[in-house]
């Protein structure tokens, strides 16, 4: 159904999603920086081909010197709210928290405007706080989980399985013209990514006692003390995890192809890319093992990126960052 140069242009295409993510984030996920959680509709997952996997970090020695106050130049208004909040809450000096964000986002599904403000106690193992603040009415919000769930939903009651952006796009297009989409494929029954995780953790658990040992001292299996074991068992869980992960994205995108579709997949990843007739991304998105449908381009990778910052948790082959869920 397509030339050389379209697949060309799908390829580029499926190159841009890199942006979307960082090999850093398993690692960061592992050391318990970022937590694992439930990604199905509405939620953010991306992952790109990591054909040797890295070694797995091991935790940096702090300084036993605390670090010097950090203070913006200008905060913005947000920000001082945020502050004040987290001084009040967590009774915490204001001139030793650090802003590391400072910008706006917008819910669209519940239509409300918020500045993200993230804030780092700069003290010797201080915490990170990060805040949506209400840009209408100064509300601080802590609990962002609960509000991510709550715009999943109003998209989803508006939206259906289509990302808003994708959605206004369709509206403007006869059923022939094309799109290229990334499509999230819903998890079987018992094979979510905590689910899959979970079952890798106590197989490598009784796979190796050091690992059965760490799992009941910080429930990753590969925190032990031997690095190169260490290391090991860290290359194990990419490839399990990554085994479980296309096997739930190959039966679509197989369909996909059968029907003459340019499709590409990435190792590890419950998700593809395809450049689909409107009728066709219309049909997908009725389809039960068929989560979301995003719209892939530059405005989409904008977007997620701002979501990885506030308050996402994505799982990419392995790696796993915050979620909307």
């Amino acid at each position: 159904m397509f030339n050389q140069p379209a697949r060309f242009v799908l390829a580029l295409l499926a190159l841009s999603l890199m942006g979307w993510a960082a090999i850093a984030c398993q690692a960061q996920a592992l050391q318990g920086e970022l937590a694992w959680d439930e990604l199905e509709p509405g939620e953010w997952e991306v992952q790109f081909p990591q054909t040797t996997p890295q070694p797995y970090p091991q935790a940096a020695t702090p300084s036993l010197a605390p670090s010097e106050p950090v203070l913006p130049d200008a905060p913005s208004e947000a920000t001082q709210l945020a502050q004040q909040y987290v001084t009040q809450r967590y009774n915490i000096p204001e001139q030793w928290l650090a802003v590391l964000a400072d910008h706006p986002t917008e819910y669209p599904g519940l239509e409300r405007q918020f500045q993200v403000v993230t804030l780092l106690d700069t003290r010797l193992n201080g915490a990170v706080y990060k805040l949506l603040v209400d840009l209408a009415d100064g509300e601080v919000i802590e609990d962002l989980a609960s509000l991510a769930q709550a715009e999943a939903q109003a998209q989803l009651a508006h939206y259906g399985k289509l990302d808003p952006r994708l959605a206004e796009r369709l509206s403007l297009l006869q059923d022939d013209d094309t799109l290229p989409v990334a499509i999230w494929i819903a998890a079987p029954a018992g094979k979510s990514l905590a689910e899959v995780q979970q079952e890798v953790f106590l197989l490598l658990a009784a796979r190796y006692p050091e690992a059965r040992t760490a799992m009941e001292n910080s429930g990753k299996p590969m925190d032990v003390p031997d690095r190169a074991l260490s290391d090991k068992i860290y290359a194990e869980y990419l490839a399990l995890v990554n085994t479980a992960m296309d096997a739930r994205a190959q039966p679509l995108a197989q369909e996909l192809q059968s029907r003459g579709y340019v499709v590409i997949t990435f190792a590890g990843m419950p998700s593809l890319v395809a450049i689909l007739p409107k009728s066709a991304i219309l049909e997908l998105a009725q389809r039960e093992d068929v989560a979301a449908i995003y719209l892939v381009d530059e405005g989409s990778r904008l977007e997620l990126e701002g979501q990885c910052e506030e308050n996402t948790e994505l799982f990419c082959g392995g790696m796993i960052f915050e979620s909307q869920d």
